[in-house]
């Protein structure tokens, strides 16, 4: 039988120890499937430190979704030791952002990711300059009008989920935050945060935040459209990191 026909380097033998060969073996045959096709190169980076990366070769599952509900959604295989909930994965020059808690079968380590859709940007309560995050953003706004009506005027009730790395400057985000969340930089929008979950995502020494956000006013006088940074005037900045971009 031609070499090639194998899977793994070593070929498995029907003796009744075929547990004990997959078990010395499975690893070589994780590698080489990292050496072929389906496999991928992609960049590794530890929340938002895109000074540094590490490139690794990856198993990207679930590319091709059948549901609108899991297209932003993807499987991450990759060597043992590779990625932690809240670290950021450059693949197809998208950023993902590794959600969910990273476990392995003593083979490859395995988690899901989610397509990052926006650049958060914000005055670190760290630093007090602007800094920037690619997010994961889901609309939470339960397919009401997304409009409250008041007596004088009527204003916007969308909401929002924001997926973002838990570190010691995003843990500072707190309620009555506001941010700028619009691909309209003419008119944008206004939200603020209105809810803060540090547990459900939470894996001890990494995870990930997620805020809700509900839709507000935007202020002229304070908030910097240029820039996409709310408040920003309040702050007396006048320059900030662009961060990733």
């Amino acid at each position: 039988m031609p070499k090639e026909w194998y899977l793994m380097k070593k070929p498995l033998f029907i003796s009744g120890l075929e547990k004990d060969e997959f078990e010395a073996y499975a690893r070589d045959g994780f590698s080489e499937i990292l050496e072929s096709f389906v496999s991928s190169d992609v960049f590794i980076y530890k929340t938002n430190d895109f000074e540094s990366q590490n490139t690794v070769r990856a198993v990207i599952q679930n590319v091709t979704s059948d549901s609108e509900y899991t297209d932003f959604i993807r499987q991450i295989l990759v060597p043992i030791g590779s990625i932690k909930a809240g670290y950021y994965v450059k693949y197809n020059d998208k950023f993902w952002l590794i959600r969910g808690l990273v476990d392995n079968n003593k083979i490859y380590e395995k988690s899901i990711m989610v397509h990052c859709n926006y650049n958060l940007k914000f005055i670190s309560e760290v630093t007090n300059e602007v800094v920037s995050y690619p997010v994961h953003m889901k609309n939470a706004t339960q397919y009401n009008s997304g409009e409250t009506p008041k007596e004088q005027e009527t204003i916007g009730s969308s909401k929002f989920l924001i997926y973002i790395p838990y570190n010691s400057e995003t843990i500072k985000v707190d309620h009555g935050k506001r941010f700028l969340l619009d691909r309209n930089t003419d008119e944008p929008t206004a939200f603020e945060v209105t809810q803060v979950d540090t547990i459900s995502h939470n894996y001890d020494d990494c995870g990930v935040l997620r805020l809700t956000v509900v839709e507000g006013q935007y202020n002229s006088e304070t908030d910097n459209k240029e820039l996409m940074v709310a408040d920003y005037y309040n702050q007396g900045n006048s320059q900030g990191n662009e961060g990733w971009i």
